[in-house]
């Protein structure tokens, strides 16, 4: 299983590239980020053309997650957990059906800036749900897949000028995140087909995961 994220910020301007882009690089599921579109607004049939399923979880002008997949999609869940008044569009999961049932979660984490303030608060307080998903997610002893644009930068390597984020909210968060959640190694990427085993993936530094492309097991 092929599976890609994608910052598109802005599907209504981008679409074009991301259909040209599909049908050279034939992912089996896309995980977009800043759609910035309301659900009834995506562009669906183009995607369903091509042989896509669509999962939108939209806002209007920002923000916005959607799953594109070539294999069934079951158990859609729009929001993450933990806040019910959150009404940014940040999160969306679902269940691909392929040879295993995979649980994938696409998120768009806030980038927190300006830093400190309540921005900066709430993407403290976005990330503790994050943690508490994982965890559920953990304990559910089944495959499973977190990736997205997590807005961090945990070691310096993932930054071209690391000096020029030093005040940045993006790197004040290291102290919060363990970054080997973010950058699993080979072995890692290669076992997540196995029963139980769930990654956590980020756009990895490796020149050869640098576009956000992640082969996975089989279909």
């Amino acid at each position: 299983m092929k599976i890609a994220t994608f910052n598109i910020n802005g599907i209504k301007a981008r679409a074009p590239a991301l259909l040209a882009w599909l049908r050279d690089a034939q992912p089996d599921v896309v995980l977009l980020q800043e759609i910035k579109s309301v659900d009834e607004a995506f562009p669906r049939q183009e995607f369903e053309d091509l042989g896509y399923a669509v999962e939108t979880h939209g806002q209007k002008s920002f923000n916005g997650v959607a799953i594109l997949s070539k294999l069934p999609l079951e158990d859609v869940v729009r929001g993450l957990p933990g806040d019910a008044d959150d009404t940014q569009a940040r999160w969306i999961e679902a269940t691909v059906v392929g040879r295993r049932a995979l649980r994938l979660c696409g998120l768009y984490l806030p980038n927190g800036n300006p830093a400190p303030g309540p921005k900066y608060d709430y993407k403290l307080a976005w990330m503790e749900r994050l943690h508490a998903r994982a965890g559920d997610l953990i304990a559910a002893e089944e495959p499973a897949l977190m990736a997205g644009d997590f807005n961090v930068i945990p070691q310096a390597e993932d930054a071209r000028r690391p000096e020029a984020w030093a005040q940045d909210a993006q790197r004040f968060v290291e102290p919060h995140l363990d970054s080997s959640q973010v950058h699993p190694s080979d072995q890692q990427v290669e076992q997540l087909d196995q029963p139980g085993r769930h990654l956590f993936l980020q756009k990895l530094s490796q020149p050869q995961r640098s576009a956000g492309v992640y082969p996975v097991g089989g279909n």
